[in-house]
């Protein structure tokens, strides 16, 4: 679940160079929780794996208060005699511009525990790094020239953007830091669609193709599907995508505190 819940999370997203580094408006509220339910499909078998939950807020960070952002990552008590899952990504970002000041991912699969921080300075166009796992820990300085966030920063972004322009097949490059590294990721925006979820009733989303980094689950060239409400919320109703085996499936099971109405449920 660890890899699909750094894809989901840049999953509820998107990226328009053009309104990079704009001043925005946050659509989300400082106390507000989104939960999702993932699970694994093997055909007709389908795994309840674990959960996801998004939390935003306002920190102090260096003497004045920022967005603080967290996401957690844990499979089911009644799995983890299986493989057990414990992760956490935090940042605290710029209030206004969500850039990423501070990043943290912690991951523990199943014993196997690894820790990834950046600390970020726009002004020398630097980040101080520092990765960890069971055999080793390294520093290390990283500079930069173009605007990029963390993975935790750009799902939150997406939900300040205006999608009244955007055409289908229209696509999307942004830029996102991981393991020392930039990558270039592409979203295609597919249109409007209507997601019904049981219990939860329909919604009226926003479909996004993805592009992912290919490694040890994803294959090169795959992409993850995202469906976004079509509201000024933008919450992450489902999320797809295919695996070396089989897929998985995240579905927004809980929201709480959202700043605005619900208005993209169908009645």
């Amino acid at each position: 679940m660890t890899k699909f819940l750094i894809a989901i999370t840049f999953g509820c997203l998107l990226f328009f160079q053009k309104t990079s580094g704009q001043n925005i408006k946050p659509q989300f509220a400082a106390n507000e929780r989104l939960t999702l339910k993932v699970s694994y499909n093997l055909g007709i078998i389908k795994i309840p794996a674990g959960e996801l939950i998004f939390r935003s807020s306002l920190q102090p960070y260096n003497n004045r208060q920022v967005a603080y952002f967290e996401v957690i990552g844990n499979s089911y008590s009644a799995y983890d005699h299986i493989y057990k899952v414990r992760d956490q990504l935090k940042s605290y970002s710029e209030p206004d511009k969500l850039l990423p000041l501070w990043f943290e991912k912690q991951m523990d699969q199943n014993g196997q525990v690894s820790l990834e921080r950046y600390v970020i300075n726009h002004d020398r166009k630097q980040i101080y790094s520092f990765n960890s796992n069971m055999s080793e820990s390294k520093f290390d300085t990283i500079t930069f020239k173009n605007i990029f966030f963390d993975f935790i920063t750009l799902a939150y972004y997406i939900r300040q953007l205006n999608f009244n322009s955007f055409k289908i097949g229209d696509k999307l490059p942004m830029n996102v830091i991981c393991e020392n590294k930039f990558y270039p990721i592409n979203i295609i925006y597919m249109g409007i669609e209507t997601i019904s979820l049981l219990e939860k009733g329909n919604f009226r989303c926003l479909k996004l193709n993805i592009s992912v980094i290919s490694g040890s689950i994803f294959n090169e060239g795959e992409t993850i599907t995202a469906w976004v409400t079509n509201d000024e919320n933008r919450l992450p109703i489902q999320m797809e995508a295919k695996i070396l085996i089989g897929s998985v499936r995240a579905v927004l099971i809980k929201a709480e505190n959202t700043r605005k109405p619900l208005m993209a449920k169908l009645k």
